[in-house]
């Protein structure tokens, strides 16, 4: 195929590389797999979640020529979730383009080289954000004096051994309050091997009050700019979603169900918070922990006399049989804790899936002023939920490595 142009290398990358693209992205990633994706509930920029949270007073037993009931009404909310903007953006140069431009499929080879790498940091970096805080901390920072040597807490090694910080990252170091306080666009150059410290092109000085976040995605006033994530959804702590603070009192019924005794996981335990889970009407669909606590339960089922095959699920990912539902690990999920889903209630609110921006018809783009091209992966979406109550999490559980 001679003569590679910007329209037709635009026609192939749509047709021939986006379709696997976003299939890859979407299986990959178990949170989007598990939920469904809705764009019926979008108004503009939002999803707007209507909520039937409390039953009428206006009932009882009276007796004969008794005055009946006073009237009452059915008590009703909403939860508001704006879009989130997700991107991937590659470049190549002109002479990269021009040195294959009598073949398309050498040229492709290039170009595919470059979003095969952006499609595997979209997956880490959306899996990241849908198991989050919603607040875009990526890490806690230590103590750090006058260095470039950065020293990182302990969740730093959950950061590091989930490749969510690594060498050529681009960060911001700063509070919630002011994200780039300590710096702002610094590249890490090096991750320790226990993800306890990074070293990056700027001297800086931190401590526990500061954190790392991926430069650009937060902003000052606790204004970030990713996903709500599951951590956020179903919170350790009472607190806000959709708009609706659950510690406020008269909002408890927009509480997720929580265990915080953490500690060795035991099959008792594990029972007695599903019966927790089942007496508010809640029907877990999907069990969702790390791949260490996965394993604690496997072996927990040693002892038992019946113990059944693990049950593959789509995306490659497998799972073991909790009261006949999945019980699944998956590498990005936090350490630590347990995750119990209601799927009928959570949504992936999304206008779109992963798409290029090609609004002028082209995919390449020539990039202003430069001798190089772009291309840009989007997706505007975020996670929410339309009942709470019926979620659960058991946190604080011995899991020291993930594995």
């Amino acid at each position: 195929m001679a003569g590679a142009t910007l329209t037709t290398l635009s026609n192939v990358l749509k047709d021939m590389y986006l379709p696997p693209v976003v299939e890859q992205l979407n299986s990959e990633v178990l949170l989007l797999q598990i939920l469904e994706a809705r764009s019926q509930e979008l108004f503009g920029r939002q999803a707007v979640v209507p909520l039937h949270y409390g039953r009428s007073g206006g009932i009882g037993a009276r007796p004969e020529n008794g005055a009946l009931p006073n009237p009452g009404n059915q008590a009703y909310n909403k939860a508001v979730y704006d879009l989130k903007y997700l991107y991937g953006r590659v470049r190549v140069t002109g002479p990269s383009m021009a040195k294959t431009r009598s073949e398309v499929g050498s040229f492709l080879e290039v170009l595919k080289s470059e979003l095969d790498g952006i499609r595997v940091d979209l997956k880490k970096d959306t899996a990241r954000q849908l198991y989050g805080t919603g607040d875009g901390k990526i890490a806690t920072c230590g103590t750090t004096t006058s260095s470039t040597t950065v020293v990182l807490g302990a969740s730093g090694t959950e950061a590091a051994q989930k490749g969510q910080i690594y060498a050529g990252q681009v960060i911001d170091i700063g509070t919630l309050a002011n994200p780039v306080v300590v710096v702002s666009g610094a590249t890490i150059s090096s991750v320790a091997s226990n993800g306890l410290s990074i070293v990056i092109d700027s001297s800086v000085t931190t401590s526990s009050s500061h954190f790392v976040f991926r430069s650009g995605s937060v902003a000052a006033s606790s204004v970030s700019y990713e996903t709500t994530g599951l951590q956020q959804v179903i919170a350790t702590t009472a607190g806000s979603l959709g708009g609706i603070d659950a510690a406020v009192a008269g909002n408890e019924w927009w509480d997720n169900q929580r265990d915080t005794a953490g500690g060795a996981l035991t099959l008792d335990n594990l029972v007695k918070f599903w019966n927790k889970l089942k007496a508010n009407q809640g029907e877990t669909s999907h069990i969702v922990t790390s791949l260490g606590l996965v394993r604690t339960y496997f072996n927990l089922l040693q002892s038992q006399v019946r113990y059944n095959e693990p049950m593959k699920l789509k995306g490659g990912f497998e799972a073991l049989d909790f009261m006949q539902k999945p019980f699944i690990s998956d590498y990005e999920a936090p350490y630590g804790k347990i995750h119990f889903l209601d799927a009928r209630y959570l949504k992936i609110f999304t206008n779109q899936d992963w798409h290029f921006l090609n609004e002028d018809g082209n995919v390449l783009k020539w990039y202003t002023g430069y001798d190089a091209f772009e291309a840009v992966l989007a997706r505007y979406m975020n996670l929410g939920a339309s009942r709470r109550n019926a979620q659960g999490v058991m946190s604080g559980l011995t899991d020291t490595t993930g594995y």
